[in-house]
């Protein structure tokens, strides 16, 4: 509707004819107006800042620290040989101030559950968008940029190339013979092969033929 308004202005002022009249232009400005003022709600969010400041109850403190408990375990331990981080302290942290932010919002001087109920929708929208790997949520898709799935299927391929290479090096088709036996795609073990020469874990000594990188001891 922005537009809309401003082809208006822009009609009104070069064509003679008429056809559009101030007050349709106002009316379609109208559609696009926010429903508080910009500076109202100036003022309101630097009140907020500057007088409330809200007290979480226990609560609310126990819903985020059993929200945090129950996301930790879907992680696998330690002794099982990893997986993927589902949440860490820092996605806690953030959670604790978007449950303050919630009240501060209401001008409240409690957090009270229903801010902790918000904080973590939010959270979990976020973790769905933007760190879940093959439904599993995880949080190395944004602190690295690679998720835990994804580390360990570098390694499966690095541990075929060590244990299949004669000297000259492991084909292509080898390694996609071993790393799909799982059903893994094709497509992913080959962004995953160019992934490792990127990094230089891998190189090509010819043709399409690959070894692992070996590092000089110091």
């Amino acid at each position: 509707m922005v537009h809309m308004a401003g082809e208006m202005a822009q009609y009104r002022k070069n064509v003679p004819d008429r056809r559009y009249t101030k007050e349709d232009e106002e009316k379609a400005m109208e559609r696009v107006e926010p429903v508080y003022p910009r500076d109202k709600m100036k003022k309101y969010i630097a009140y907020a800042r500057s007088h409330v400041f809200p007290v979480m109850t226990p609560e609310t403190a126990e819903i985020i620290e059993e929200y945090y408990v129950t996301i930790r375990a879907q992680a696998k331990s330690v002794d099982e040989g990893g997986g993927a981080v589902p949440m860490t302290p820092r996605q806690i942290e953030a959670m604790i101030r978007l449950s303050e932010a919630s009240a501060r919002m209401r001008l409240s001087k409690e957090v009270t559950p229903d801010d902790a109920e918000r904080a973590k929708k939010v959270i979990e929208y976020f973790l769905r968008r933007v760190a879940t790997e093959g439904g599993v949520v995880d949080i190395d898709n944004i602190m690295t940029g690679i998720s835990q799935k994804r580390k360990d299927r570098f390694q499966v391929i690095v541990d075929i190339v060590e244990e299949n290479d004669d000297g000259r090096g492991v084909t292509e088709e080898t390694i996609l013979q071993s790393a799909c036996k799982d059903g893994t795609p094709e497509d992913k073990v080959r962004k995953d092969i160019q992934r490792l020469l990127n990094d230089g874990r891998l190189w090509n000594p010819s043709g399409d033929r690959y070894k692992v990188m070996r590092r000089e001891p110091r």
